[in-house]
């Protein structure tokens, strides 16, 4: 029905979709991951297909950021997944390296990686605090 839009694009969207409904309505802790994944590579690749994004490193960076709202989420749900930190920051920091020539503001790296180490730093501190508690 829609020329521009891609069989694949639709495809992985709606296994992400279909992952969301049953992590949503089923309560399946585990479809979370899988849910935000495929959610953010389909919607990257729709908007790609409309030409909404332009340039390279889209999927990279909508995954990244789902990585890191996953690792988010572990915390209400009970779950530990801290794998999810580090995969998302290191693929939001490359999707936002292939993205920095489409974005509307100018993304400096001298600015980022001082930014992602008192980031990384904060987090460092604040999980030793935790285990203090313990």
């Amino acid at each position: 029905l829609i020329p521009d839009l891609s069989f694949g694009s639709l495809i992985i969207l709606a296994a992400g979709i279909a992952f969301a409904a049953a992590w949503l309505l089923g309560h399946i802790v585990g479809a979370t991951m899988p849910a935000l994944v495929l959610t953010a590579w389909g919607l990257a690749s729709v908007g790609r297909d409309f030409g909404i994004l332009t340039g390279d490193g889209w999927n990279t960076l909508f995954i990244g950021v789902a990585f890191l709202i996953g690792w988010g989420l572990a915390r209400f749900q009970g779950v530990r997944r801290e794998y999810a930190l580090w995969i998302g920051a290191v693929l939001g920091i490359i999707g936002l390296a292939d993205t920095s020539d489409a974005l509307p503001f100018d993304v400096s790296f001298a600015v980022i990686i001082p930014l992602v180490m008192i980031g990384l730093g904060v987090y460092l501190v604040w999980q030793s605090r935790v285990f203090e508690r313990r």
